[in-house]
This record gives structure tokens, C-alpha cells and sequence, in this order.
């Protein structure tokens, strides 16, 4: 029973693990059998931006920035808009800081 008090397992993990196989996909010289797996995968992840689904494209918790899977999603973010031009806004800072009140 404690033990399950302590295993969380969000949305967000499943997002850093298609960011991973993504960029796997892409490293890898037979890239056409995997890429039909993969190749929806930032295609998916911009739908659940532009409707307002958070999605963790950088892994936070190793300080990973996967390059690939976020040029690739942004980038169909603007297909899907229509509109080259796409803003994003980052906030960093220590735990309690404020940060969602400067955001709200």
C-alpha cells in the first residue's frame, strides 16, 4: 500500500519517451521502417498544443533538451497554424518563486 502512494506516473513521462523514441527514429541509418512508426508522433503532440493540452517536450527532471522532437513539433505547430509566426514563453526558476503568478 506505500509503495503505490509513491509511483506516479504522468502524462508527461509518456511524452518524454515518444520525444526519445523520435529522436532514436531519426539517429539510426534504417531510418524507413521505424520512421512509419514515428513520423506522426510530432503531429500529435502540436494537435494537443494548439488545443491547449500541456506537453512536456523537454525532459525536465535530466535536463534534456531533445533538439529533434522539439524543431519537429514546433514545426508542425506551424503547419497547423498556418502562421510562421509562433511564440513560446519559458519561465525558470526555483520551487515557490512565482512563476504561475507571473504567468497568470
Amino acid at each position: 500500500e506505500d509503495r503505490d502512494q509513491h509511483i506516479k506516473i504522468g502524462l508527461e513521462h509518456l511524452f518524454r519517451e515518444i520525444g526519445q523514441m523520435y529522436e532514436a527514429a531519426t539517429c539510426i541509418d534504417d531510418k524507413e521502417h521505424l520512421k512509419e512508426y514515428v513520423r506522426y508522433f510530432p503531429n500529435i503532440a502540436a494537435r494537443l498544443l494548439i488545443d491547449g493540452h500541456p506537453v512536456e517536450l523537454m525532459d525536465g527532471d535530466a535536463a534534456h533538451v531533445p533538439i529533434t522532437w522539439v524543431k519537429a513539433v514546433l514545426r508542425e505547430v506551424v503547419r497547423e497554424l498556418h502562421d510562421p509566426k509562433v511564440f513560446v514563453l519559458s519561465i525558470l526558476g526555483v520551487q515557490s518563486s512565482g512563476k504561475s503568478t507571473l504567468l497568470n
